[in-house]
Parts: C-alpha cells; structure tokens; sequence
C-alpha cells in the first residue's frame, strides 16, 4: 500500500499524465470522489454525510489507483473529510480520519497542484470522462485555496477554467473564475484568458451587450499580449479561434457555412435565424447526437425568439425534440439544466392558457428525458454477464426517445389514478453570490375523474425552503409531523377522497427525489407508486394479482429485521397463505427464479449508498453486485429492503437500484431512500406481508402497513418507497 501511493521523483519528471488517457480504475475512483467533493461542499454538512464519504474514500484507498493525479485527488478528499468533521466539532473522527488516510501522502503542495493542473492542460480534455475532470478541478480550487498565497494560481486556474468550458460543467467554470477575480497579480494574458471565459457564461451569452462589451475586451487584451507572457500560448490559440470567427463573415470574403452563419446570428443576438440554420443542420446530419444536438439549440432558440407562444406550438416542439432523439444529445450537452429554461418558458404559457395541460405534459416530458426513458417493459431485458456491459446498456437505455405525454392515454393506461407532479426551481441568478433570486414549488394535480389539470405555483420564503430542504432523506426523521402539515397540505392540497381514486402516482422532479412521501401522503390516499414520469409508468407491464401469492426470499441473518421478515413469511406459509421459498446464496436465487414463476422476490440485507449498478447487496456470507441481481429473470414485484436502494441518482449516468430493478424487468419495487433503521423497515414490510397474503394489492397493502405504524415507527418507516407501476 505504501509503495502503490508514493510519488517519487522521477514519476513526476515524466511526461504528465492526462485525464483522458485514464485507465478504467482511475476512472471509477474519480467518478466517486466527484459525488464525495459534491457531498462536501453543501452549505449545511451532516456527520453522516462525513461518514459516508469516509466509507467510500476507504473502499477507494484498498484499489489499485495507479494515476498519480489520482492519488492526488483522494489525498485532497481525505484533506476534506478531515476539514468537514472538524468544522461540526467531530476532532477525534477527524484525527482518526488523517490516521486512515496518512497513506495517501500529503494533500496539498505545489508539486500536487502542477500534477492537477497538468493532467487536464490538454487540447483532448474534452474526451475526458467528464465526471474525472469535475473531480480534478475540484480539487485543484482546494489545492489553491489551502496554498494561497504560497503559490501563483494562474496557470493552475486557467487549466481548471478551461477544462470546465470545454466539458460543460458551467457552474465549476464560474467558481472558478471567482477565485480568479480575488487574485490581482495575474499577468495580462491571464487577465484576458479569464475575461474571454466569462464572455462564455450562460448568463453573459443572454445579455447581448454585455457579451459584445467583454468580446471587444478579450479581443484588444489579446493583441496587448506579449511573447514572454506565461499565457502567451493559451492566448495564441484562443485569439486564432477569434480571427477565424471573424474571417467567417462573409462581408470579410470568409466562411459561409450554415455553423459560421448560426455562430454569427448567435453573436447577433438574431433568435430566429439561429432557430432557422440549426434546424436546416439538424436535417442535413446523419450522426444521431448531432441531430439532436442541432434541434435542441433549434427549439430553444425559437423559444426565445417568440415562436413557441402557444401550448399547440410548444407540443409541437417537444415532438421535434422527441423525433430528432433528444437523449442522444446527452452525449454533448448537459441537456437537463438546458431544459430548465425550456420547462419554465411552458409553465408561463400554461398559466395562460389554465386548461391546457402544458404543465402537466412538460414535467412529465422532463421526467423521461432525465430517467424514464429506461423503464420500457416493451424492449427486451438488457441484463448482460458483466458490469462493463450493464453500464453500456444502462447507457443506451438512458438515450431511448422520450414520449410527450397525452391525457387521453393516460386516462386510458391508468384509469382511477391520480397525477402529482412536483418541480422545485428558481430565477435565474445575476451572479454566483446572487442569493435574492426567488425560489418556487411547482405542483400540477390531475385527479382519478378530471381531465384538467390543476396547476399551483408558490413562492417560497427562505424558512419554506429550509423546511423542505431538512424534509429531505434521512434529515426528515428528526422532523415533526406537525411540521409537515404546510408541505403535505401544499403538495396535495387539490386531492380528497372523492377524487383521489385508485391511488396517486407522485412524480418529483430530481431535487424533490427523497421527500418522505409516505408521512406526506394524506392518510385517505389508497396506495401510492413514485416514479419518473407517467410515460415511463405506462410503459410498464402491469402486475397481476396472483390468488396465493408466490414468494422468494433472501436475506440477511445478522439483521434482527431480516429475520423478523423471515419469520413472518415462513408463518404464512404454514398457514398455507403464500407459498414461499427461501435461499441462502445467490446461486440458488438465480437458480430459482430462472426454473419458478413468482410474484414477488423478498431481500432483506444491508445496501451500499452507491449509485445504480455500482449499488451492492450485503447478505452476510456474500455481497451480490445489482449487475449481477440483473442477470437472472426478476419477477414482477421486488422488495429491496436495503439501505440507499432507492437514494436519487447525481447524473443522467446512472440510474438508482430500485429503478434498475425495473429496467431490468420488474414492474414494482420497495426500495430504500436513505439509511434505513432495520427495525421500523421490517415493521411495515412484515405487516404489508399479512396484508398481501390476506388478497390486498401489494401497493394497498404496503400502504395500509404504514399508516398502521405509530408515529415513531412512521419517521425512520417511511425511508422505504414504492416505485413504478401497481
């Protein structure tokens, strides 16, 4: 172990390594220490927040991380998670935390931030996996801000800005460039490499003139620069780019391409024409991402020139978006925050037009571009041998066409249901410490027996923001129920029990993911199902009622609630209410599902709190990989009993376990939103056990179990949700 993470001195006088040459191993530690970086730097930090990012910085120190930058970057995690335990007054887990990871060797140096730096300095980086470069720039602007004012962050800077651009992690690029602004001794080809990178913000894009103003600033700035300045390489490409960009008008004699003629209506600020040239490329292009590519900057366009004014023009946009394969453009863009604007924009004309349905239709059409588009029961199970090949899969399943969602069919496919789609946002900021932007609660209700829907927007203040946000995971245990009763009566306010129906699919948007639905529910609700969005739910196969439910259990026998559960299933059987068979390995799990029809597959073990595929089951005596569980022939319904099993997904890479589960073939499953208590779980699982043996569905059933439990049992209970379709 010593001698895999010790730096020596010839290592470092190698050519430097590069963040897109980064062997398989090194990738997969990043990726984690990315979510770690994220977890940390939260404005309210949790002990257990800590703990879990020490968890996984252990697991990650026993591999073989090879790259020394990647090494770098651990020592700055483990530097981190030093630094959050100490700010909540934990320094005896702080100290042991440095004990632990002393073996990752000094954190922050100047020769660790050259390593940094150098690893995404690059005019590849853009084939870089992006989640690596998002860990390397976030430990670089730790690097800086622990060094200053020992070492001269320029160059450091730039490298870390650049990356950003051109990768599309905006929000890293604009923390980046206000560390830059608090330094005064940059030497003015830096001074103008970081004015030409806030030209290329999103907001300042918006702003016609301001962008004008600083292009005309970075264009002078580069002429003033001369040879021996540090910058003078970078400035020389970025001032070619510019003289190309105005060679390309065709008054100069230049380029006339349809790219050359969008760039310059952009640069115009000339809405219309952008829509028109990127909709005349996204016909003319045979590679499917940059079709979708070319539409959605097509759409967005038109939006912003006025073109989409109407609910019947602005379906129509989600339809060419749909057509042109939208998801593809993953691959390029980070289409999820570019749709925000696009959602808001439908929501506005919604409020016009209050019968229209458009708000209803374009939370759903988010919904499926974010994650529903994998759940479709109507392709054939992607399980693969691998987990290199799950992920491939799980990726191409993430880039299905998403559906515009039409109330007619929805009727249709789930009738006496009911529709809540809820969707947390906010203005747009001026600026990176901008905190005077509103923050809204968007609720669209469409009840068993309507056929409108009926559309809430509220402002909230700072302490409803709050509110919601403690609401969140396993924070909303130590919450009141009382203190619940704004939020519940907010988002349900328009459902009673003459309209409630059948039972209520709630929808959330990524934010709202881990709300405690189960205490927000109000009681009369019958049963409940979450998931991604409505067109995903019609998706699925329906689950059929079986007269004895057939039962397959595994669990964890080192856990007083798995045996609880046992107890309970094995006392049914006797009864002779289910039949239920029980497995000890995942041999005989595999073998049974693959050689039995069941109606339900019982797990009771621990769960890691990691994403998707990379979630992993621990059962005792062996730890099963969701990549394998997705092998064997799943049945209809899956209680995942597990800690994390259905904790919300941090990119568009990945999916949770309990939609996984889903993917891979299952129609129903009980997952885990956060750490769950093993006792209050089993409580209610075991009690919506009896209740499906007695002839309830599985969805009333887990239901009625809930609301049965006392107050105390409720709190820690409600981390297991059910998601997908009853």
């Amino acid at each position: 172990m010593v001698n895999l993470f010790h730096h020596t001195s010839s290592r470092h006088e190698s050519a430097p390594e590069r963040v897109e040459t980064a062997d398989a191993q090194t990738v997969m530690a990043l990726r984690s220490a990315a979510r770690v970086f994220d977890l940390l730097e939260r404005s309210r930090i949790y002990r257990e927040d800590v703990a879990y990012a020490r968890e996984v910085l252990s697991a990650l120190v026993t591999q073989e991380v090879a790259s020394t930058f990647g090494v770098v970057v651990l020592a700055t995690v483990a530097a981190q998670i030093e630094r959050a335990y100490t700010s909540i007054g934990h320094h005896d887990s702080a100290a042991a935390a440095r004990d632990d990871f002393a073996v990752l060797g000094t954190a922050f140096s100047a020769a660790n931030l050259k390593i940094l730096s150098s690893s995404i300095d690059s005019d590849r980086v853009q084939e870089a996996d992006t989640a690596v470069v998002s860990a390397v720039i976030s430990a670089i602007l730790l690097q800086i801000a622990a060094l200053a004012p020992t070492v001269a962050p320029s160059e450091h800077l730039h490298a870390a800005i650049a990356a950003a651009h051109s990768n599309g992690l905006i929000p890293l690029m604009g923390r980046a460039l206000v560390v830059a602004e608090n330094f005064f001794s940059h030497s003015p080809g830096f001074g103008a490499l970081f004015t030409f990178y806030r030209s290329q913000m999103p907001l300042t894009r918006q702003d016609h003139a301001k962008y004008q103003q600083l292009r005309s600033q970075y264009l002078a700035e580069f002429a003033r620069v001369q040879r021996s300045d540090p910058a003078a390489r970078h400035v020389g490409r970025l001032a070619s780019w510019a003289q190309r960009q105005e060679a390309s008008d065709p008054a100069n004699g230049g380029d006339s391409t349809l790219l050359g003629q969008a760039a310059r209506a952009a640069d115009a600020g000339d809405h219309r024409s952008v829509a028109r040239l990127y909709a005349q490329l996204a016909a003319e292009s045979d590679i499917p991402d940059q079709v979708a590519t070319f539409c959605l900057v097509s759409e967005l366009s038109m939006m912003r020139s006025g073109r989409l004014a109407s609910p019947a023009e602005f379906r129509l946009s989600m339809s060419r978006l749909a057509n042109n394969h939208l998801t593809k453009a993953k691959a390029l863009l980070p289409v999820d925050e570019i749709l925000i604007d696009y959602c808001a924009e439908a929501r506005r004309i919604d409020q016009t037009h209050p019968d229209s349905n458009l708000a209803a239709q374009i939370a759903d059409f988010a919904g499926d571009v974010r994650l529903g588009v994998a759940l479709d029961h109507r392709y054939a199970s992607i399980s693969t041998g691998t987990r290199a090949l799950v992920d491939l899969a799980a990726a191409d399943a993430l880039q299905r066409d998403p559906e515009v969602l039409e109330i007619a069919d929805l009727k249709n496919s789930l009738p006496g249901a009911s529709v809540v789609w809820i969707t947390l946002s906010h203005d747009n900021p001026q600026s990176p410490d901008d905190t005077t932007y509103r923050r809204y609660l968007h609720v669209t209700t469409l009840a068993s027996e309507s056929t409108v829907c009926h559309v809430e927007e509220i402002v909230l203040s700072d302490g409803q923001v709050q509110l919601i946000e403690s609401t969140m995971g396993v924070l909303s245990e130590d919450i009141a129920d009382d203190a619940l009763e704004w939020l519940s009566a907010r988002l349900f306010e328009n459902l009673n029990p003459s309209n409630v129906g059948a039972g209520v699919y709630v929808i959330p948007d990524q934010p709202s993911w881990e709300l405690p639905w189960s205490r927000l529910l109000p009681p009369f609700v019958p049963q409940f199902c979450v998931a991604p969005s409505v067109a995903a739910v019609m998706r699925l196969t329906p689950t059929a009622p079986h007269r004895r439910p057939r039962i397959l259990g595994m669990f964890n026998h080192g856990m007083r609630g798995s045996k609880r559960e046992l107890d309970t299933l094995h006392r049914l059987y006797t009864d002779e209410l289910i039949d239920f068979h029980q497995v000890d390995t995942f041999a005989d799990l595999a073998t049974a599902l693959r050689s039995n029809p069941y109606d339900l597959l019982a797990i009771g073990a621990h769960g890691t709190r990691s994403e998707g595929f990379e979630f992993e089951i621990d059962f005792g005596t062996e730890k099963v990989a969701l990549a394998e569980l997705l092998t064997i022939p799943l049945p209809p319904a899956i209680s995942l009993g597990c800690c994390w099993s259905a904790k919300s997904t941090e990119s568009t890479n990945s999916v949770v376990a309990s939609l996984a589960c889903i993917l891979g073939g299952s129609s129903l499953v009980a997952g885990g939103l956060w750490d769950l208590d093993d006792q209050s779980s089993s409580a209610i699982l075991c009690a919506a056990y009896v209740a499906y043996a007695a002839g309830q569905s599985l969805p009333s059933a887990f239901r009625q179990a809930f609301l049965d439990q006392p107050p105390t049992e409720q709190k820690p209970g409600a981390g297991v949700c059910l998601f997908g379709r009853w």
